[in-house]
């Protein structure tokens, strides 16, 4: 089914987000005093982007979504589908003809034929259409 697949891509990504705390953690170890002193005055100029200017935070974050991380992420969904188009090929393809109908060699189809056309014909059709419809023609 990937040979059907030309391209991929995600024309708009929103994000709707409302955040209401960013704070830098220490994962291993321990702080001494100028650390926890310079953490801390990060985590208040945090404090103050996100409460002062939460609108431009989050202008910034649905820019951000909308261009490079948009960009960036159709250009990983072209190059994984071309790597998969790359890796499973398509399956060889078997010929199928003696499960479809032959139209034009298909022994039912030409004894309808031949009563349509033949033994009821054009005025026959018409008479039988007329009476179904109760000589309106409309269905």
């Amino acid at each position: 089914w990937l040979s059907a697949i030309d391209e991929l891509s995600i024309p708009s990504l929103q994000l709707h987000l409302n955040i209401s705390k960013i704070k830098i953690t220490q994962l291993e170890g321990t702080a001494g005093p100028l650390q926890s002193d310079i953490v801390e005055l990060l985590d208040n100029a945090l404090l103050l982007v996100v409460e002062g200017f939460r609108p431009l935070l989050t202008e910034l974050i649905d820019g951000i979504a909308q261009g490079p991380l948009r960009s960036g992420l159709n250009v990983f969904l072209n190059e994984s589908l071309v790597a998969a188009k790359e890796q499973n090929s398509c399956a060889a393809h078997n010929s199928q003809s003696d499960r479809y109908v032959n139209w034009a060699n298909n022994s039912f189809i030409q004894k309808f034929d031949h009563i349509v056309n033949e033994v009821i014909g054009p005025d026959g059709v018409n008479s039988i259409l007329s009476l179904i419809t109760n000589g309106t023609g409309a269905v």
